[in-house]
């Protein structure tokens, strides 16, 4: 019984700490509340979403080019792929979406020649994304 004692009074402890810490951030000299920037992501499906760059996730080989997976889901990805001679640089821009890793969107790039050994350069973060012979 000691014991439930001691573990209901370190849990009022940590409400009631948590909600003194709330208040005084809320009543800080020289701060106001903020107002919701409509610009900003939401899980609500009615808000808007801004459109941006963003990350590759994953690359696979295809007979017409390659399969990106996209960090994004039904942002309605667009790519912009810049080919060389030493390699293949793509940007993607799509709608962006709070949603994890529970939703990729997948895009089929059409080269004008096969990757062959070429690095495919993220523009996102400049980084090489690995391109697998297999899903």
């Amino acid at each position: 019984m000691r014991n439930k004692k001691r573990h209901k009074r370190a849990i009022h402890a940590l409400a009631l700490s948590a909600a003194l810490c709330l208040t005084a951030s809320a009543c800080a000299e020289g701060t106001e509340p903020s107002e919701p920037d409509s610009t900003q992501t939401s899980v609500d499906d009615s808000a808007p979403y801004e459109r941006g760059p963003v990350k590759i996730t994953a690359a696979y080989s295809t007979d017409s080019g390659i399969e990106l997976a996209i960090d994004s889901c039904n942002g309605e990805p667009e790519v912009d792929v810049t080919e060389t001679d030493s390699e293949i640089r793509i940007t993607v821009i799509s709608e962006v979406q709070p949603v994890g890793d529970s939703c990729l969107d997948n895009v089929d790039v059409t080269l004008d020649t096969a990757v062959a050994g070429r690095p495919i350069i993220d523009e996102f973060d400049q980084q090489e994304v690995p391109v697998s012979s297999t899903r």
